[in-house]
């Protein structure tokens, strides 16, 4: 059987349009499933802690500073957080020992 170049471009079309529906169905799911954001979140004691725009709002800070993907990735048998490549990058990890660093990094400012 010989395929000829048209072939190819239709399939490689007919692939990619079946991706963009899959990914759209899957993001319309997420989109339905999501759980819902309670419009204030309160303590023990009922003092108010958090509020909905305060949930958006650091949503959006996690995703603009990229936060999120450092949470929960699976490094070497161990669960890594944002917290785990900060000590990483300066070199204070367990599993980054200072004398496998070539060079002095600056040290980091403290968090606010």
């Amino acid at each position: 059987m010989k395929v000829t170049r048209r072939t190819l471009a239709r399939l490689l079309v007919v692939a990619f349009v079946v991706n963009l529906v899959v990914m759209a169905a899957g993001a319309a799911m997420a989109y339905e499933k999501a759980p819902p954001i309670p419009a204030e979140t309160v303590g023990p004691d009922g003092e108010q802690i958090t509020t909905r725009s305060d949930i958006r709002e650091g949503k959006a800070v996690f995703q603009r500073d990229g936060l999120l993907l450092g949470d929960g990735v699976a490094a070497a048998g161990t669960v890594a957080t944002v917290n785990t490549f900060r000590l990483q990058s300066v070199g204070e990890s367990p599993q980054c020992p200072r004398r496998h660093q070539s060079t002095a990094r600056p040290a980091l400012s403290p968090v606010e």
